[in-house]
């Protein structure tokens, strides 16, 4: 053979292969990796495992204790996948990202019980479904319903809740006993659970689970999913609760909807120890949710003719509660604010919540509440003057200013009921402007 085709052969390899010899060299590029070792992208022919290999090396980048944790189990791991399968050389990493799913199951090493190199691919399989068979070769004394696989393939941190359950059960555990889960599911729900649809998320089957052993219903059940019930976790001692009482006395949707809304803001806004659900009736709940719309809808400015058939609109009710519980930008260049004066100890506070405006205007007894679309808008800004005796003791409520953010200047000075302040009051909130540079404005009206 001439040299020329000689050379023609060895540029056909590399073009064909990750490197010379196939095998060996991306196995000590990926040690390389890492291991911290000098590597260079163009030494890998193959574009599919180029792409996979740079999410690898930029994780692996710079050292610390969480790539020195994953280092050993990945270095079992990786080999073993590139010599007996396809999915880093063969698949594009924007149908199926390998290498994320890889290092989750490098983080959940103890729960491995067998080693990857007992691993024997069947390489018919397609990308996902060979990838689900590494990890119930990894992890699984027992077989999984299918939606359990998904925890792998949830984005975020490594450690995930959904991969604690699945390695769980995977291992034996009792579905009624999910490992961080307060709440224990019923038999009836662990047996809904374990039928439960392939395109749902253990969390999913979870609430599946939980309310189909309630209403044996799937229309209402899918319906409940959607609400912030099926959405929301972490308020589950009002919402099991609450769930019973709907299945003892069913009601229409926008009944039930209404009610979780409510429910729902209630625990954003308190915590859940605020709901009180013991000795009530859906109808006394529908009643105190309605009001409860209805006051935010004026407070707010959201609509002032808003009424019952308003209020049952989803859309206006997310739009309130998005409102309240929303937290808008500071106002620019202002200083902290804190000084003693007539054996007083004054302290600015400025109000960057819909709640917060709430507050002062019940202690307050004046409309401040419905400045909060103008304070979103970066109109305006709202302040409150708090003060107390220097001996100690809580801070109460002297005056509420409003703020014109664009010119800085003071438009409104209130105390109590709409009066006006006290001259010592007077004095501190004009030492306030001089030191944030606001300008008072004609400061003897207020």
């Amino acid at each position: 053979m001439s040299v020329r085709g000689a050379l023609s052969g060895i540029k056909t390899i590399l073009v064909m292969n990750t490197i010379l010899p196939p095998k060996a060299v991306f196995r000590s590029v990926t040690r390389s990796m890492l291991t911290g070792k000098p590597w260079s992208g163009s030494w890998i022919g193959n574009p599919y495992l180029r792409q996979h290999t740079r999410i690898l090396a930029k994780m692996f980048r710079v050292e610390n204790r969480w790539t020195r944790r994953l280092q050993a189990p990945c270095l079992k791991l990786l080999p073993v996948v590139e010599a007996r399968t396809t999915l880093l050389t063969q698949v594009d990493r924007n149908n199926l990202n390998v290498i994320p799913v890889l290092l989750r199951l490098a983080e959940y090493q103890e729960d491995w019980i067998r080693d990857p190199e007992s691993w024997q691919p069947d390489k018919q399989l397609q990308p996902r479904t060979l990838l689900i068979s590494l990890i119930q070769h990894l992890l699984n004394r027992y077989e999984l319903p299918d939606f359990c696989n998904g925890a792998w393939f949830i984005d975020g941190a490594l450690n995930h809740i959904e991969r604690d359950w699945y390695c769980h059960l995977a291992r034996g555990g009792s579905i009624r006993h999910f490992p961080g889960w307060l709440p224990k599911l019923t038999r009836q729900a662990s047996k809904y659970f374990l039928s439960a649809a392939d395109d749902m998320s253990m969390r999913d089957a979870v609430r599946y689970g939980q309310v189909m052993a309630l209403f044996h219903d799937e229309k209402t059940v899918a319906y409940l999913l959607t609400t912030r019930i099926g959405l929301n976790f972490s308020h589950d001692a009002v919402w099991l609760p609450l769930l019973e009482m709907l299945a003892s006395d069913p009601k229409p949707i926008d009944f039930m909807e209404l009610v979780i809304d409510y429910l729902w803001a209630k625990c954003e806004l308190h915590g859940t120890r605020s709901v009180r659900l013991r000795g009530r009736t859906l109808e006394t709940l529908y009643s105190s949710a309605s009001n409860f719309f209805k006051n935010l809808g004026e407070q707010s400015g959201f609509d002032s003719t808003i009424d019952k058939f308003d209020i049952a609109s989803s859309n206006n009710r997310s739009r309130l509660l998005q409102f309240c519980a929303d937290q808008w930008q500071p106002m620019e260049s202002i200083k902290p604010f804190e000084e003693s004066m007539g054996g007083w100890l004054w302290q600015m506070v400025e109000l960057n919540r819909q709640d917060d405006l709430q507050e002062e205007a019940r202690d307050m007894q004046h409309c401040v509440a419905d400045y909060g679309w103008d304070c979103k808008d970066g109109k305006v800004s709202i302040f409150s003057l708090r003060s107390r005796r220097l001996e100690g003791g809580a801070l109460d409520r002297d005056v509420t200013l409003e703020v014109n953010c664009q010119s800085r200047k003071l438009q409104q000075v209130k105390a109590w009921r709409n009066r006006r302040p006290s001259d010592l009051t007077r004095k501190m909130v004009l030492r306030w402007c001089v030191f944030n540079q606001i300008n008072p404005g004609a400061y003897t009206m207020w």
